[in-house]
């Protein structure tokens, strides 16, 4: 498999994940902060949100950067790392303007160059504790 099959682009996994689980009956419930989970002797969950309390035989973590901290709610520990990025915008440069590489990605320096419109770029650089 070749690096670049490997690559994903988060948004659209999770736009494609959220379209197959409500055309397969899943209610998704946006801007919910879940306070606590409380494992069934059925099986099912409750799950507590300031909205009220939900029971359901499924839940699903789509927490992002709190995936960690709600997986613990339910005794799960998730390896997880949100990591702070730092992005800078050039003005246009000709060569991107006239390539059609739409993202370009460093395995060494673990940088990401996104390439936005008339040829300015954006670097991702992640910021590492010292």
């Amino acid at each position: 498999m070749s690096q670049m099959a490997e690559m994903l682009i988060p948004q659209a996994s999770r736009n494609a994940y959220a379209l197959g689980a409500r055309q397969r009956g899943a209610e998704i419930m946006r801007f919910t902060p879940v306070m606590a989970t409380e494992a069934q002797a059925d099986g099912s969950w409750i799950v507590k949100t300031p909205k009220g309390d939900i029971h359901t035989q499924w839940v699903v973590n789509a927490a992002g950067l709190w995936g960690r901290e709600v997986a613990a709610m339910a005794g799960v520990t998730l390896p997880l790392q949100p990591t702070e990025h730092q992005y800078f915008v050039t003005e246009s440069i000709a060569e991107i303007e006239a390539s059609i590489v739409a993202c370009l990605r460093s395995l060494i320096a673990t940088a990401n160059i996104i390439c936005a419109k008339r040829g300015r770029a954006c670097w991702s650089v992640p910021m590492r504790k010292t």
